[in-house]
């Protein structure tokens, strides 16, 4: 389900770090300490922004990341909103075709 909260997240098993973007404000906060069953029950979340409120925001300490660039491989809230590249032009005429 698309998130209007959440842009993408993406969780580090080894260091237990959540890191979630989020839409507005595409800045990159890394929560501590979040156990695996947190992370899963959150990647099943019909609903990420209701879940991220109800059982991570104000539960774990975090960090504001600096630099805020979204991650290459993480995993996105929506997968439909993958920037794709835009057909050529040539394509687009043999498609008219």
């Amino acid at each position: 389900m698309p998130s209007a909260l959440i842009s993408r997240f993406k969780y580090n098993p080894e260091t237990r770090c959540l890191s979630v973007w989020f839409v507005r404000t595409r800045r990159r906060y890394d929560y501590e300490d979040v156990p695996p069953e947190t992370h899963e029950e959150f990647r099943r979340a019909f609903s990420k922004g209701s879940f991220f409120n109800r059982h991570i925001r104000d539960h774990f300490r975090f960090s504001v990341a600096e630099e805020a660039a979204e991650p290459q491989l993480s995993l996105p809230v929506n997968p439909a909103a993958r920037p794709s590249a835009a057909p050529s032009r040539r394509s687009a005429e043999r498609r008219m075709k």
